[in-house]
């Protein structure tokens, strides 16, 4: 039966495979490890690759993540469309020797020269019901563990130190299926059912990473409650980043570290259309709450951003700080912030106004043994580039990654920023569109030009995409190229 399939669906899982083989998931995920997935509307699966122990084989499986009770809630036109694989069987595949696959697949895939990473990586797949019966895969159950596997393949290959970290996160994935159209998975490792989705989770509750200020503590929750926030932030982490994450950093510390730098510089300094998501949650605050009870809330959205030396510490209470960049010294209300720092240490981020004469510190500041002297400069304290400018001298922030992404995860790589920073109307091109621009353009200069008018949220997103042009110019064979090939081996 299972020689009936497709073999564009055949020829799909062994490239699906090799990408596989080549990600090596099971170096860095444990055989217990659970990764979600949300695969456009399709059900959500619960993911596990094996390996990683001595005597088990590399592979893949996947089974329903839905409960007996989600089944139970579903309609009758819901089962219709779900596969088998969502009806209690565990869909498997495993990377084996060649010589234990099945005849009729190991000639299929002779006879049309399939990639195979190895002989010892041969691709051989399995359903097994709850009872331990197995059977062969249905067409569409070898499509979803296929695309599954894509998926994985993709997200080890391109978070690799975001899985190493073990801190919770969700990203979406966009890998290709057999019939070419672009499939986008929602995959969060680990999976903690109980834990908020996306930004959510970054919400500030008390005690949690706060400064005790109620109305710094809203406005920032209120922020992450618009209802753009979610594409407003995954948009601006290209411009603070140049990636999806902070992944110019190892370990997971200074990953916590970078997500507070990066979101009070998206909460509280970004300008979009001239506001601020910090001044956007206030307006939706003032639904809710009197003047009197925002008195505080209009004051903290309006930091001060800068370079500061700390002039005197009060012990368990606070300190006075002297900007070195701009004119004023302020009064910082600061219990906790205050431990091991002295005076001459040094203040990098920004501080919040909560009355005329007091500051709170923001989540964001990073302290230095000492900050040297520096000529004063004209500016607002909520420069935008100020935050951004921080992270890529200081913390090393780049688009260099770039270059280093495997030829085969280009197109990956591409489109997940594609997509963050498409707005509607306003599309960026698809990976394919750009190698056609790329293919027939004489220099690199050509198709960059292409995108120099285009109205970008940064300099950062524009650097961005320079960056992917020359990558795509250099894994994108040129058109005459191409043409001269084709000529080759009519010829032969």
């Amino acid at each position: 039966m299972s020689s009936t399939l497709p073999q564009s669906l055949l020829a799909y899982l062994f490239r699906s495979a090799v990408a596989f083989n080549n990600a090596k998931p099971w170096k860095v995920l444990g055989e217990t490890d659970l990764i979600r997935i949300n695969v456009d509307l399709e059900p959500p699966l619960f993911a596990n690759a094996t390996g990683g122990s001595p005597g088990t084989v590399p592979g893949l499986s996947i089974v329903s993540a839905l409960s007996s009770a989600d089944m139970l809630e579903m309609t009758a036109e819901d089962h219709e469309s779900m596969t088998v694989a969502f009806a209690g069987a565990r869909l498997s595949l495993v990377l084996g020797a060649e010589t234990d696959a099945p005849q009729w697949l190991r000639d299929l895939r002779r006879a049309n020269k399939w990639p195979l990473a190895s002989p010892s990586a041969f691709p051989t797949f399995v359903a097994t019901d709850e009872a331990g019966s197995t059977r062969e895969l249905q067409e569409d159950e070898l499509r979803a563990l296929s695309v599954a596997m894509s998926v994985v393949s993709a997200f080890v290959a391109t978070k690799r130190k975001q899985i190493e970290s073990r801190a919770p996160h969700g990203d979406l994935i966009t890998v290709r299926d057999d019939t070419g159209a672009p499939r986008i998975a929602l995959v969060q490792f680990p999976f903690d059912p109980d834990a908020p989705d996306g930004w959510q989770r970054y919400k500030i509750h008390p005690d949690d990473r706060s400064n005790g200020n109620a109305a710094f503590e809203e406005v920032w929750n209120a922020a992450l409650d618009l209802p753009d926030a979610s594409n407003t932030l995954d948009r601006l982490t290209w411009s603070f980043f140049q990636d999806s994450d902070p992944n110019h950093l190892e370990h997971e510390d200074d990953w916590d570290e970078a997500m507070q730098r990066f979101l009070s510089w998206a909460i509280f300094a970004y300008r979009r259309e001239g506001v601020t998501l910090a001044e956007r949650a206030l307006a939706q605050l003032r639904h809710v709450k009197s003047a009197d009870e925002l008195d505080v809330h209009q004051r903290v959205v309006k930091p001060r951003v800068g370079i500061f030396r700390v002039l005197e510490v009060k012990r368990n209470a606070g300190m006075k700080l002297h900007d070195v960049l701009r004119t004023g010294t302020f009064d910082v209300v600061e219990r906790i912030g205050t431990r091991g720092l002295r005076a001459g240490n040094g203040i990098v981020g920004m501080l919040h106004p909560i009355s005329d004469t007091q500051w709170i510190l923001s989540p964001d500041v990073s302290s230095y043994p000492s900050i040297p002297d520096m000529p004063p400069e004209d500016g607002e304290s909520s420069d935008a580039n100020f935050a951004p400018a921080m992270e890529e001298t200081t913390f090393g922030a780049n688009s260099n990654w770039i270059q280093d992404v495997p030829s085969e995860h280009v197109e990956l790589a591409y489109e997940v920023f594609a997509e963050a920073i498409t707005e509607t109307g306003d599309e960026m091109p698809a990976y394919n569109e750009l190698q056609g621009e790329i293919a027939r353009a004489e220099q690199p200069s050509e198709v960059a030009q292409n995108f120099a008018g285009r109205e970008w949220w940064s300099d950062a997103e524009l650097n961005v995409m320079m960056a992917f042009v020359m990558r795509v110019w250099n894994v994108t064979p040129r058109e005459e190229l191409v043409i001269a090939c084709l000529a080759l081996r009519s010829a032969l």
